[in-house]
């Protein structure tokens, strides 16, 4: 496939060396980005960890273990060190670079979806690199496992990228743990996402990140349902990003699926902040599975406070098999639930739609 628009996941495992970031590593990623920009007219965009490890090293911390603000306070101290090396490497190589950093709410509000999804596209149109990580420093809800994983499936699916490449500490993704287990085998292509690989999925041990092979499998779910390849390799060697740049198959391949679903439903599933949960039945489950809406005959039961107009997750058996964008309240709905549509008006006095959840404001998971 003749890639042209490409996204790096790069993280502090890969960026930081005792304790240090390593920079050799950024500068051969961007000697390897500008000979694919000139050869192919490949555009890039990188997602970068490795603030917090930055900030350590300049201020001497060597404890693994840092509270909320301590961690912000070196994502703070670190962010203009680890850009100032992407920037020399970058006009090094005659590229222009782009800072841009995100947080939750640039996901969960779709305004802010869109005008970041906008800016990128901007930033590309100028043949410049965005370099993007979450803004640590101010967000309490980011620093946690996987967020730089989930983010650049994100990314690469609002800016509509081919490929998202995700560099790990391992060859891929393994049967099992290769690191607690000499006969773990490499699973070299992936159609589908079992709940046996998210159960054998752990850390990759991993001394200076934050993120798991959890977070990956997290991540290629939302590029598959968005129509993105996706691959993990070993970051040790950079020359594997050229391999699969040339078209060679290493690491493990997440084949897309190849219906195109809209980028209003990647906000619905991947962006829309949850603010409650909506129980169903059997019945319920086969007619959203066949590309029905929810009625409020099939709902069981419910949980949280929302109103109208929130996103809320849809569970089955104690599993979530959608989320959507609800016409009615959790006041209303404990009402109506388990109701037929034409007792609705009678219940509340009024309606608004037969439809708790319209299929075209669902995504199933």
């Amino acid at each position: 496939m003749n890639y042209k628009r490409v996204v790096i996941k790069i993280g502090s495992s890969n960026l930081v060396r005792d304790g240090k970031v390593d920079d050799e590593k950024i500068k051969n990623l961007i000697k390897i980005i500008s000979k694919f920009k000139k050869k192919d007219n490949i555009e890039f965009i990188i997602v970068s960890s490795g603030a917090v490890a930055v900030g350590k090293e300049k201020v001497g911390i060597s404890s693994l273990k840092l509270n909320i603000r301590q961690k912000q306070a070196m994502a703070a101290i670190g962010q203009p060190y680890l850009m100032r090396k992407y920037k020399e490497n970058l006009e090094n190589n005659n590229i222009l670079g782009a800072q841009v950093l995100l947080t939750s709410d640039d996901l969960h509000n779709r305004t802010r979806l869109i005008n970041a999804r906008d800016t990128l596209l901007e930033i590309l149109h100028y043949n410049a690199v965005p370099i993007i990580n979450e803004n640590d420093t101010v967000s309490t809800e980011e620093i946690k496992i996987g967020d730089n994983d989930n983010l650049s499936a994100r990314v690469a699916a609002i800016v509509d990228a081919e490929l998202l490449i995700i560099l790990s500490d391992i060859d891929g993704l393994y049967n099992k743990n290769p690191k607690n287990h000499n006969d773990a085998v490499l699973i070299k292509e992936v159609f589908d996402i079992t709940k046996d690989m998210k159960k054998n999925a752990g850390g990759a041990g991993s001394k200076v990140g934050t993120g798991g092979m959890i977070t990956k499998l997290e991540a290629a779910e939302v590029c598959m349902k968005f129509n993105v390849e996706m691959v993990i390799i070993n970051g040790n060697s950079l020359d594997n990003i050229v391999d699969i740049l040339n078209g060679k198959q290493i690491g493990t391949k997440f084949s897309p699926n190849k219906k195109k679903i809209s980028k209003k439903k990647l906000w619905i599933g991947y962006g829309a902040r949850k603010k409650g949960e909506i129980y169903i039945d059997k019945g319920a489950y086969e007619a959203l599975n066949k590309g029905k809406s929810l009625l409020s005959g099939g709902i069981v039961g419910l949980s949280g406070k929302f109103k109208i107009g929130d996103s809320i997750k849809i569970f089955h058996n104690k599993e979530e098999i959608a989320r959507g964008l609800t016409n009615y309240s959790s006041d209303e709905l404990l009402k109506i639930k388990g109701k037929k549509s034409y007792e609705i008006d009678k219940i509340l006095g009024y309606k608004y739609q037969d439809e708790i959840v319209h299929r075209n404001n669902m995504i199933l998971i």
